[in-house]
């Protein structure tokens, strides 16, 4: 138990903790240090009685505001009105902080079974939860309590359990400094005795502090495979890599027309990349005859008269036009990639961002798909060192669409085609991450063009802020396979089973180990009883004294 005047100071460090990670892109050590905090808050303020607390009712308040008031600036643009924009922000920093309580207060009346379970309760109940908001809200993993920054340690989990993995981790940190800083005198307890044979009764102490340092322990062994895991980008120029020219085109030039402007920034690019982005909307299209003109005029650049053999993504946003009149009239948002053959792959976006592009844009139930191309040889490398034909497997998505897990891909992608357009840097860099944690998931890349007002544009880890068009050749793996990640194959069904289906198994496996270990020390104690009274009922025996006949006579 803590003291008093140490409760009270919970609250309040909630409050600094919150403002500290809850943000766009959370941090794994704060957020890791607040849910410690709401964890001793939670227990000692007794908030997980069968009736609503008004602690619980402060609390989640001060949440709220501490995370609005973290997320205020780059929100405040977000919508078409601040007072709209601020709307918003208050209603989801709510629906957060509410949603991130429910596990945290119903861990506290789930009565726990054994050692086993102490590590398991939390962190299950806080990864499932999280893992159905993300399902089934608009912007998925955006605005969670997920970890985005600071996960080197724990980086290699993503293509195993995805972004569920790191909540996972984070929350069982939390459980395990939460109950150390509660029960500080278990860790002196790490070498008390089980039994002490020197009493009848049965001891009152046990180990209760090697218990809980077990799972601190296998925290930390969960780090050893980032120690072999290589997080850095691939070497563009070795025998097991490809080197891939990528661009992403942002004219800083207002001259001319939106199509004009973009085909004459891409000619500029053409000789040292060989696969070009635009950013998402970069321009739109309100006939098919728009269209049709300017995917002819990118198609000259690929593959017509001084053609440089090249893909270009082009990110439009075109009207469409149906039989629907609810349809007529809005426009969608899509990525066209052209190459020496035409418009070889189409994508259209498919989750838009509420209020600001739902009302007048519709989106697609089209999953996105794989589409691979051959690059030519580069001059610089004989026919000798090239080989046979390269094949780079590619895919797309579109800014939001990265909130959501792409497992519905057929194969691996070696590259992803990520167009987008944010309003504010610390929301670019937000789903950058959130899109390099898809690319992690999948084991892709993933080329970041972000056009919006300081956006954040990268690829392989080397960022850009604002506008200029950048090129930057990057190593893909040679051959590029096409085995999924286990992620990519099971995507959130194995985690579902993981975290769901082993608890389980463990909670009965700790139920039958308990009555064990209680049938075994009972026998022992019986044991130990009846050799105790063996050795009391023995008669003693004779004393035994030496005959000074028979001692040995010296020798003179």
């Amino acid at each position: 138990m803590l003291a008093p005047h140490r409760v009270g100071t919970l609250l309040p460090a909630s409050f600094i903790l919150s403002f500290l990670s809850v943000s766009l892109t959370p941090s794994f050590v704060s957020l890791t240090l607040l849910l410690t905090s709401l964890l001793l808050y939670t227990k000692e303020a007794s908030l997980y009685q069968n009736r609503v607390s008004p602690k619980a009712i402060y609390l989640w308040a001060t949440l709220t505001a501490s995370i609005a008031l973290s997320n205020f600036r780059p929100t405040i643009n977000a919508l078409s009105t601040p007072s709209t924009s601020i709307g918003s922000l208050i209603f989801l920093s709510g629906a957060s902080s509410l949603l991130a309580l429910v596990p945290i207060i119903a861990r506290h009346s789930i009565p726990s079974t054994g050692p086993q379970m102490h590590l398991i309760v939390f962190p299950t109940l806080w990864t499932v939860t999280w893992l159905g908001v993300s399902s089934i809200s608009p912007i998925g993993r955006l605005a969670t309590w997920t970890p985005m920054s600071g996960v080197e340690s724990y980086q290699w989990i993503r293509p195993f359990f995805g972004l569920s993995g790191l909540d996972w981790i984070v929350a069982a940190w939390a459980t395990v400094a939460a109950e150390l800083i509660a029960n500080p005198d278990d860790i002196n307890q790490m070498h008390a005795p089980l039994v002490d044979i020197g009493r009848e009764e049965a001891p009152k102490t046990t180990q209760a502090g090697p218990k809980r340092l077990a799972p601190l322990t296998i925290l930390f062994a969960l780090t050893v495979p980032s120690f072999f895991s290589n997080s850095f980008p691939l070497p563009p120029l070795s025998p097991n890599t490809t080197p891939v020219g990528v661009a992403c085109i942002l004219p800083q030039s207002s001259e001319g027309s939106q199509v004009k402007r973009f085909i004459d920034e891409t000619k500029k690019h053409t000789n040292s990349a060989k696969i070009l982005l635009w950013p998402e909307s970069a321009v739109v299209f309100e006939t098919k005859e728009e269209k049709d003109d300017a995917l002819e005029q990118v198609l000259n650049i690929t593959a017509g008269p001084g053609g440089q053999h090249v893909w270009v993504g082009v990110s439009f946003e075109e009207r469409v036009s149906g039989s629907s009149s609810e349809r007529d009239g809005l426009h969608r948002n899509g990525l066209a990639l052209v190459g020496p053959n035409g418009v070889e792959m189409t994508y259209y976006k498919r989750k838009l961002v509420p209020i600001a592009e739902s009302f007048h844009q519709i989106s697609s139930g089209a999953p996105p798909t794989i589409h691979t191309i051959e690059l030519p040889r580069p001059k610089h490398i004989s026919k000798e060192e090239w080989g046979e034909a390269r094949w780079i497997p590619l895919s797309a998505s579109i800014c939001l669409d990265f909130s959501s897990p792409l497992t519905s891909l057929p194969s691996r992608p070696a590259l992803i085609l990520a167009p987008a357009k944010t309003w504010h840097v610390d929301v670019g860099r937000a789903m950058y991450e959130l899109a390099r944690a898809r690319g992690d998931e999948l084991g892709a890349d993933v080329l970041w063009c972000d056009g919006g007002a300081g956006g954040l544009s990268g690829v392989a880890g080397d960022l850009q802020v604002g506008s200029g068009s950048w090129v930057k050749t990057i190593g893909i793996p040679y051959p590029a396979g096409e085995r999924r990640t286990v992620y990519g194959i099971c995507g959130d069904w194995l985690v579902l089973a993981a975290f769901m289906g082993v608890p389980g198994v463990i909670f009965m496996m700790g139920r039958n180990m308990n009555d064990a270990a209680v049938e075994w020390r009972r026998r022992g104690q019986d044991l130990l009883g009846r050799i105790r009274g063996a050795v009391r009922r023995a008669p003693a025996p004779p004393a035994q004294t030496e005959s000074l006949l028979d001692a040995p006579v010296p020798s003179g």
